[in-house]
């Protein structure tokens, strides 16, 4: 059976893989629409010029791959039902701490950080809510195979 090898691992295991995969979902969610859209890198991309084009230029593509990492984390890794909060907001965390990382090499590219926290805070709940919904789908397959 395909997902077996999932199913069997422990939960605490399939938990610590599911975070990294989670943040790595979502710098893939940010950057995928630079690519597919060629958007173009804005000026002054500081360190990041590439993630910053991403988040520079979000779009619904963003949120619809958001949404759809979200599913799959939930489908693959959640077993308890506050893991799909916690990878939903893994899917963004990196960019917070992509902004510190800029702003202490130079104090003046990010002026309104609390601001810019809140809205990666709004983003990740289209990855919540797609965990969510995997989760939910998880649990429905989980009661059919054993019924």
């Amino acid at each position: 059976m395909p997902g077996q090898a999932v199913s069997n691992t422990p939960p605490s295991i399939r938990f610590l893989i599911g975070l990294p995969t989670a943040i790595g979902l979502g710098l893939a969610s940010v950057c995928l629409p630079v690519v597919i859209l060629e958007l173009p890198p804005p000026p002054g991309g500081g360190l990041f010029p590439f993630i910053f084009a991403g988040v520079e230029g979000m779009s619904l593509l963003t949120l619809i791959l958001l949404f759809a990492s979200g599913i799959m984390l939930g489908l693959i890794f959640s077993s308890h039902p506050l893991h799909p909060l916690v990878f939903g907001f893994a899917t963004m965390a990196a960019f917070p701490a992509l902004a510190i990382v800029e702003v202490a090499q130079d104090p003046f590219t990010h002026n309104l950080l609390p601001i810019e926290f809140a809205v990666y805070g709004f983003v990740s709940l289209f990855a919540v809510a797609g965990a969510y919904a995997g989760h939910a789908l998880r649990q429905m397959a989980r009661r059919r195979w054993r019924s």
